[in-house]
């Protein structure tokens, strides 16, 4: 950490990782009440990650990555404006 060094607390992290992982499912909700918004992200940002898997030759992560932009875009024929049914 900045001006005081490295900190090795289990429960720190512990805290930090639980704060990251509510600020990023509650920012997919907020982009989710923008209709189509979450998924046309999702969609760019899991084919990027499924390019770069099949580039490193890992084809457990590209078939998840495929499948979830599979998802997506099926979920987005439902979720373009005006929106039937949301994320959460």
């Amino acid at each position: 950490m900045p001006f005081i060094g490295p900190v090795n607390s289990v429960l720190l992290y512990t805290l930090f990782a639980a704060f990251w992982m509510v600020g990023f499912s509650n920012a997919v909700n907020l982009t989710d009440g923008l209709d189509g918004l979450v998924a046309g992200q999702g969609t760019v940002a899991f084919g990027t990650y499924a390019f770069i898997a099949a580039h490193d030759h890992r084809t457990d992560v590209l078939i998840i990555c495929l499948v979830t932009v599979g998802a997506l875009l099926g979920f987005l024929l439902y979720n373009h404006k005006p929106a039937k049914i949301f994320y959460g």
